[in-house]
């Protein structure tokens, strides 16, 4: 069975079965059926191959992310996190405590950002 999704990409049989099974299972998780054809306004992004475009700030931008970093460090460390690594994961763990109501042990990873000041909220509940 082929998918009318891949009609216009160059594969083998067998890259043809598994990118209609994993439409399938994406359609799925969703709930929804996409419908036949090709949109040519959506461009596949390719992390590995496309070229990265960079973009450079004045110093004082990056000046001011280190300031909101620190800041953001003490503030986490005051709700009772402590910064821990995993290889070259660096991750927020906070112990949670059976007696008080709701404080439940968290295991917090930021991904890519400007820091863990963003997250800063969900942080604190």
């Amino acid at each position: 069975h082929t998918h009318t999704h891949t009609h216009t990409l160059k594969h083998t049989h067998k890259q043809a079965i598994e990118v209609c099974e994993e439409i399938k299972n994406i359609e799925h998780a969703l709930g929804y059926k996409f419908g036949p054809g090709m949109n040519p306004d959506v461009r596949c992004m390719r992390n590995s191959l496309d070229p990265v475009q960079t973009e450079y700030r004045p110093l004082i931008f990056y000046i001011a992310v280190w300031f909101q970093n620190i800041f953001s460090y003490v503030v986490i460390w005051s709700l009772g996190y402590e910064c821990l690594l995993a290889g070259r994961t660096r991750y927020w763990y906070r112990k949670g405590n059976p007696e008080a109501k709701g404080l439940q042990p968290v295991v917090f990873l930021h991904g890519i950002g400007v820091g863990i000041s963003q997250n800063l909220p969900l942080l604190r509940k």
